[in-house]
């Protein structure tokens, strides 16, 4: 009976110690906005992003967040909204939502981390997958501590839809064409897993 309290006392006291120095993170639907902007022959354009799932890792040092150990996030292809229904119609085509339903990316490296008092903010490079296509992209970003131990994350990276077999879309039999570049920018806030966990079951 001892040994067998023993046992179970040594699993609690690992699982406890493995668990310190790091902690993790999730989206919610109610804290981001991501925004792809992008030019075309008649004017400028921009389309939101509405349906977005992610969970990040942080490795946390004595009294605050020192870095990055993982990030996860997923897309569904067919949630890209704006104003005008072709653009929407015309973007879920160029991004083969009916073949490839969601665009990931996964952390591979954090190319700079510049840890302040208040804030983190550096550059990530990891693996982007959209329409059946992973090219390795650069994002900045920056990172924020808010109240009830939430964390704002912000940042932009540059792409070019070429990269991805992507063809710009084009209207009115191809006099309105659409420029290859795009820009993606992104304001999230996350939240441990426990609550968001908790947040689900309510």
């Amino acid at each position: 009976m001892i040994r067998i309290f023993l046992i179970l006392m040594l699993a609690v006291i690992t699982q406890a110690v493995s668990g310190q120095g790091k902690s993790q993170y999730r989206l919610t639907e109610e804290n981001y906005n991501f925004i792809v902007k992008g030019t075309s022959s008649l004017h400028d354009w921009e389309m939101e992003v509405t349906t977005v799932n992610g969970q990040v890792v942080f490795k946390n040092g004595s009294k605050a967040i020192e870095g990055i150990l993982e990030i996860n996030v997923e897309v569904k292809t067919g949630s890209f909204i704006s104003d005008k229904n072709l653009m929407e119609k015309k973007a879920a085509e160029a991004l083969r939502a009916d073949e490839y339903p969601t665009i990931r990316f996964r952390l591979d490296d954090v190319l700079t981390l510049n840890n302040s008092s208040d804030t983190l903010k550096g550059e990530v490079s990891g693996m982007l997958e959209i329409a059946g296509i992973a090219k390795t992209v650069n994002i900045a970003y920056e990172l924020i501590p808010l109240e009830n131990n939430e964390i704002k994350v912000t940042g932009s990276s540059e792409l070019l839809m070429s990269d991805f077999g992507i063809d710009p879309p084009t209207a009115l039999l191809g006099t309105i064409k659409t420029d290859d570049r795009v820009k993606v920018t992104f304001n999230t806030v996350w939240i441990p897993e426990t609550t968001a966990a908790l947040k689900t079951s309510e």
